[in-house]
């Protein structure tokens, strides 16, 4: 694979769909909220290149500034998973009985 070819699938909003869409069946499959927030942040980046693609090509960076922003994105949405999702693994509190789930 050449570095023009990295960059094209870099800078490819339907590769970033594809990505977010895998990264979702991995979840199904592993259940942990990881690839969930993965795979939001790719579907969460794909409009982002779609409409800023040439300006985050023009900045020299076309490969580390996607991989950052979905960092970026993937931390702030394994946050407000973590956040706004209840389980059952989160009661922590010692007093409650675990069977009256």
């Amino acid at each position: 694979m050449t570095t023009e070819q990295i960059v094209r699938w870099f800078l490819d909003p339907a590769a970033w769909l594809i990505a977010g869409i895998g990264f979702g069946l991995i979840e199904v499959m592993l259940p942990t909220y990881f690839f969930l927030g993965v795979g939001l942040a790719a579907i969460e980046l794909a409009p982002v290149i779609w409409l800023f693609g040439d300006g985050i090509a023009a900045t020299g960076f076309p490969v580390s500034f996607p991989l950052a922003m979905l960092g970026i994105l993937a931390a702030l949405n394994w946050w407000g998973i973590r956040v706004y999702m209840p389980y059952r693994g989160r009661n922590q509190d010692g007093n409650d009985d675990i069977n009256k789930y």
